[in-house]
């Protein structure tokens, strides 16, 4: 298994026997390869990618490529409680309103956090790559002769890496990692085992001493980032990978307290180089895959396995052995009902008759009962006229009267109003007539009760009774013989 890290400008390899190289005299070369709008044809820069493998002895074969951070694009998602089959889809939905591209245009997998059993929401990180620039890569390397199997980035595996180093007992603890690579830094935060936040920099030297200021904001903002996450939480450990440098270690030191660990390829690998622990993390992937990503092959729903074409099948035979049965149970009773349909029709002929007799106090009864149904409680219609009032901060009343009619009108309201203006006062007039009160149209004067309200108003409003349901004329039923 070949392991390589695409860098913007440089390459460097790692074999499965340990042997790690890195790209120096080819950078110029093969800089900007990963880019579709490249000076270099894809089938240049393989040439020149083959050419280097050639040179320091790595074959043809399968290959996992390692991202640096600044290469991709990670968000932090919230989404609601859900389980793992229906994430992916989920994760789709909720990144297309967050990206200002099209997920079309992206390739895109995502790295969930673990979730508690009492949590309402699930959180995952995504990340996003341009479709078209992880084409370039994968058909440049394929040129080369090798068969991309897997897509990931540098902070997950020297997450991996880390974590592979310490006690399970201690792999869920709040972990800070810092990644160098000369003058690149990437800054990871892991909380119970997930990767909650990750950012890449380059830090600049003022005469040959690095300028530690962006380190410090970075980290700064990570920490605060890892406190909207998980409030009242510390870091618990801090963790120095790959070149190290002594002013950097003395400030991580000073800055958490002495809970600092170094790790660099050597004590992992002995004979690989430092500044590229992200390939040697990769390598660790085995079955432990909570820190496992694949751009190419990313997290999809999975089906399940379609049972139509059985269930069509069984529901056929369960049909055909219910028919059998009715049938047989039906020519069973055929006879029995056609000797009873002679007295069925006797008897209908009887009913018939008594149904005729009925029939006017019948109608007499349901108008009856169509009358009492359209009656409305006055309570009630005061409030159907009570949820179309404006608050008082428009208009208030200082007298509502309200009377039960008889006749189409079902309650009568009359009262004195006062308004800020006089549009509020038809605006509550027009509202009303639109929900089914007849309002009849009163003057409206200018009042001095009231500064705050100047505007005086009758109101004189009637609810209409709903019409009775209509009734279908009664028919007489069509005695035996056809009369």
């Amino acid at each position: 298994m070949i392991i390589l890290e695409w860098a913007i400008d440089s390459l460097a390899v790692l074999t499965t026997n340990g042997e790690s190289h890195l790209v120096a005299d080819v950078c110029e070369n093969l800089r900007g390869t990963d880019h579709s709008n490249s000076a270099f044809t894809v089938a240049e820069s393989a040439e020149y990618v083959r050419k280097w493998l050639d040179k320091i002895g790595v074959g043809k074969g399968k290959v996992t490529v390692v991202l640096p951070r600044e290469a991709v694009v990670t968000r932090r998602l919230q989404l609601p409680n859900a389980p793992d089959d229906e994430l992916p889809d989920m994760v789709r939905f909720q990144a297309a309103t967050k990206t200002s591209s099209s997920l079309d245009d992206l390739a895109l997998d995502f790295l969930p956090f673990n979730a508690t059993s009492e949590s309402q929401e699930r959180h995952v990180m995504t990340v996003t790559i341009d479709r078209a620039r992880l084409a370039r890569i994968i058909s440049v390397l394929e040129a080369a002769g090798l068969q991309v199997e897997n897509v990931t980035t540098s902070p997950l595996t020297v997450a991996q890496l880390v974590r592979s180093r310490t006690d399970t007992s201690q792999q869920n603890k709040p972990t800070l990692i810092v990644f160098q690579q000369e003058n690149r830094v990437e800054i990871s935060i892991l909380d119970e085992g997930s990767l909650v936040f990750t950012h890449s920099m380059l830090l600049s030297r003022d005469d040959k001493v690095f300028n530690l200021k962006p380190l410090q904001s970075e980290i700064t903002r990570s920490v605060v980032a890892l406190a909207q996450f998980h409030p009242d939480v510390t870091i618990d450990r801090c963790y120095y990978v790959g070149t190290h440098d002594e002013e950097i270690a003395e400030f991580l030191s000073h800055r958490f307290h002495g809970s600092l660990d170094k790790i660099n390829a050597f004590q992992i690998m002995p004979g690989s180089q430092e500044g590229y622990e992200s390939l040697i993390g990769a390598a660790l992937f085995g079955e432990d895959r909570v820190l496992a990503i694949d751009l190419l092959h990313p997290r999809k729903r999975i089906e399940k396995p379609d049972l139509r074409k059985w269930y069509w099948i069984a529901g056929g035979a369960t049909l055909a052995l219910m028919l059998l049965a009715w049938y047989g149970v039906f020519s069973a009773r055929k006879s029995a009902l056609e000797a009873n349909i002679a007295a069925l029709q006797e008897q209908q002929t009887d009913l018939d008759n008594q149904i005729k007799k009925g029939e006017p106090r019948l109608i007499a009864h349901e108008r009856i009962l169509n009358w009492k149904a359209s009656q409305t409680h006055p309570i009630a219609a005061w409030t159907k006229l009570q949820v179309l009032l404006p608050g008082t901060d428009r208009l208030y009343f200082s007298e509502v009267k309200f009377a039960p009619q008889k006749t189409e009108v079902e309650v009568q309201f009359t009262g004195i109003g006062y308004a800020r203006t006089r549009k509020e006062v038809d605006d509550l007039k027009n509202k009303l007539a639109d929900n089914g009160f007849r309002v009849k149209p009163q003057p409206t004067v200018d009042s001095t009760k009231d500064p705050d309200y100047p505007v005086k108003f009758d109101l004189f409003v009637e609810l209409l009774r709903p019409s009775p349901k209509s009734q279908p004329p009664l028919t007489q039923p069509k005695s035996a013989d056809g009369s």
